[in-house]
């Protein structure tokens, strides 16, 4: 008698798929010096980080209370990029205008 031993399977690799990184301010936003906005982010996988490519004349600012939420301050008049970031490297980029 031939016995051919049973293999377990003890774990199984899946993905979950994810919308794909998204916010509320679209891909553009104008927003007045001296003025904050506020945006939420949906999609990706959190946690989430946001940056402005130029502080000199946009601050983006993810609030402390809320994973999903982030503010965009107008500094100075120009522009710049704010880019979210999701847990995975996932990105979104926001031109931002100052007037």
């Amino acid at each position: 008698k031939v016995t051919t031993p049973l293999k377990l399977i003890t774990s199984v690799d899946f993905v979950i798929p994810t919308d794909p990184l998204s916010t509320s301010a679209g891909s553009a936003v104008t927003v007045s010096a001296g003025e904050r906005s506020d945006f939420q982010i949906s999609g990706g996988v959190a946690p989430y980080t946001v940056s402005s490519s130029d502080t000199t004349k946009v601050r983006a600012s993810m609030f402390l209370i809320s994973y999903n939420s982030y503010s965009i301050d107008g500094i100075a008049a120009g522009s710049a990029n704010v880019t979210l970031r999701d847990a995975e490297g996932n990105t979104h980029t926001v031109a931002v205008t100052v007037k």
